[in-house]
């Protein structure tokens, strides 16, 4: 979770200061923890 938080924070000085790169490197860095959740719910199984 520490990861989401610090990500929406990132996002947000990103958007304010229109930083597109930094915007694609946040969306690449949400994409890799949505692939580490489904790793951690596929062993819960």
């Amino acid at each position: 979770t520490n990861g989401l938080a610090d990500a929406e924070s990132l996002l947000d000085m990103a958007v304010e200061e229109d930083d597109e790169g930094t915007v694609q490197e946040i969306e690449a860095d949400l994409e890799n923890l949505d692939k580490e959740l489904e790793k951690l719910e596929f062993r819960r199984m």
